[in-house]
């Protein structure tokens, strides 16, 4: 089996049409299991409809195919606040609706899916809650200590973002950490939490 879990911005159709090519050349077809992004047929962001063709590229390729699509990552959310931070003004994007998961449950989902057969597209995982960019940069904020204005703005191209394209349509069941799914404020007590 591969899990192709790689992403280069830009070049990851052109990847994923290489590793499909290279796949196929193997004696026995392997089972390939690909990571995606909840949200990718209805935002019109290149990184989404990169992921998009590169789906259907799996899809069309022949060779026995599982599609993950999961939310953003902590650690993608955290970047960001990290980045936008740096600036005693932070421009957030106004209602830019996320459901930010932990990267754990996501790899335990792909572990989980490479250790049984090809299932074609599976459930959609994410996070426990519903929140916005402004309200998760608010929690950094306090996590850290840091005093920011947070100033909302309307970004263009995010209108699907706001009416919830990037939201599960259903709760999943997720990791558990201490008898519950981690949360973004939780993940930042762990990450705050000096070693």
């Amino acid at each position: 089996m591969i899990v192709h879990c790689a992403s280069a911005g830009k070049g990851d159709v052109e990847a994923t049409r290489n590793l499909v090519h290279a796949a196929k050349a193997l004696k026995s077809p392997p089972h390939l299991i690909y990571i995606s992004i909840v949200g990718v047929t209805g935002v019109s962001f290149g990184y989404f409809q990169d992921k998009l063709k590169a789906e259907k590229i799996i899809v069309d390729s022949g060779l026995p195919w599982t599609i993950q699509r999961a939310t953003q990552f902590f650690e993608y959310v955290l970047g960001g606040a990290k980045s936008l931070t740096r600036f005693p003004i932070v421009p957030v994007p106004k209602d830019f609706k996320v459901q930010a998961t932990d990267v754990r449950e996501v790899a335990d989902r792909l572990v989980d899916l490479a250790l049984k057969p090809a299932a074609g597209r599976v459930r959609d995982i994410g996070g426990p809650e519903v929140s916005t960019w402004a309200e998760m940069i608010r929690q950094y904020l306090r996590a850290f200590h840091k005093h920011r204005l947070v100033v909302q703005f309307v970004m263009p191209g995010t209108k699907a973002i706001r009416a919830g394209g990037l939201l599960l349509s259903e709760h999943p069941a997720g990791h558990e950490h201490n008898g519950k799914r981690l949360t973004w404020e939780q993940f930042l007590a762990q990450y705050a939490r000096p070693d």
